[in-house]
């Protein structure tokens, strides 16, 4: 099946990232990229998540680094919600213009240049790096100007230094070409 493109919506007037709280009964089927990065971190859910051509399961604590362009979903388990329960995910999503060529040009910023290039095949991390970002995150969504902004890089400094492991193959090269689009779809 061809992921679809999504066109996310940020309004430079405002802000130059998004971090905020999704919450629902059940994630359905969303095969889709963007040209954006984008963190999702489940506070609370679980099922499978696809991203490139992995597949995992998901519960709390959850947080995937997805880079530019490379298709995901999440979807929950058919039993999830039965007793009331919602999925609570924040998901921070970003350009790549907003960091990407300081990181390679500031030494300081080194780690998180490396976690942008490596986040093309998207990337998990150890479960103690994966609730202090969901902390920083959950305090992100309240945070405006620069605090929200510092609080960006710190996440991405914490990720880019800590060890990760990669989701998709090193094989996996998606096509979006309309040739294969329409006979994939």
């Amino acid at each position: 099946m061809k992921p679809a493109f999504q066109q996310l919506t940020i309004d430079q007037t405002k802000e130059s990232f998004l971090c905020f709280w999704v919450r629902s009964k059940k994630f359905g089927f969303h095969w889709h990229y963007h040209p954006e990065f984008e963190i999702t971190y489940v506070v609370h859910g679980n099922g499978t998540r696809l991203v490139g051509d992995s597949s995992h399961d998901f519960e709390n604590h959850d947080l995937i680094f997805v880079g530019s362009n490379l298709p995901h979903t999440w979807i929950s388990h058919d039993d999830f919600g039965r007793d009331g329960q919602e999925m609570e995910v924040i998901v921070l999503q970003f350009s790549g213009q907003i960091i990407e060529s300081r990181a390679k040009e500031i030494i300081e910023l080194s780690s998180i240049g490396r976690l942008l290039e490596a986040s093309g095949r998207g990337l998990n991390f150890p479960m103690e790096v994966r609730k202090k970002a969901g902390r920083m995150l959950m305090t992100m969504t309240d945070e405006k100007g620069l605090k929200r902004y510092n609080l960006l890089l710190e996440v991405l400094d914490l990720l880019g230094s800590a060890a990760f492991a990669k989701l998709s193959s090193e094989y996996y090269a998606p096509n979006y070409s309309q040739t294969n689009e329409t006979r994939i779809g």
